[in-house]
């Protein structure tokens, strides 16, 4: 199992996802916050990442080519995920479509080579230099750091709820959140 994804210039990145001998390359603009919505789905899947009233057991994300574009379909079933990635022509009008994968793998182990090319990612642009290079959108942090949370301690990340000015608010620790941030997996 493999995955790459790199930034290629203003707006644009590419890179590919394999599994099971399977293999598709994609290219994406910033039309959306692409690398952001895929780790959103990703992580919606989780149990140990969002409250257990907003847990799904099937998500997708869309990337878009300008006019291509790819659709990333997931589903979980306990520790699988099964995914489906459909190409288009052009994705706004769902011009030939072609799916490129349909396979199942674990759900952790697809985490662990996504997170740890997204991390490689961020060391390698910096927070800043990553939304410089992407153009449209930063870089999709606090999911990120939920994700690799996940990965490392297999548990919830530790938020906590305190009140002000009569409002329930969260909080994380920063201190934390920087050691998880430079920790390698």
């Amino acid at each position: 199992m493999n995955f790459k994804y790199r930034l290629s210039g203003l707006g644009w990145a590419n890179g590919f996802i394999e599994a099971n001998s399977q293999r598709h390359s994609f290219t994406i603009s910033y039309l959306n916050d692409g690398l952001g919505d895929f780790l959103y789905a990703l992580m919606e899947l989780n149990l140990k990442c969002v409250p257990n009233d907003e847990v799904k057991s099937q998500t997708s994300c869309i990337w878009y080519a300008e006019p291509a574009g790819t659709k990333f379909e997931f589903n979980r079933t306990d520790e699988w995920l099964n995914i489906k990635v459909i190409s288009y022509e052009d994705i706004e009008l769902n011009i030939n479509e072609k799916v490129e994968m349909d396979t199942s793998v674990l759900y952790d182990e697809l985490l662990f080579i996504v997170i740890k090319d997204v991390d490689l990612l961020l060391k390698t642009h910096g927070i800043v230099g990553y939304r410089e290079t992407w153009y449209e959108h930063d870089f999709p942090l606090s999911t990120f750091l939920k994700l690799k949370g996940y990965l490392l301690l297999k548990s919830k990340y530790s938020i906590t709820s305190f009140e002000e000015m009569g409002w329930e608010l969260q909080k994380s620790e920063l201190k934390e959140d920087l050691n998880l941030l430079f920790k390698d997996l």
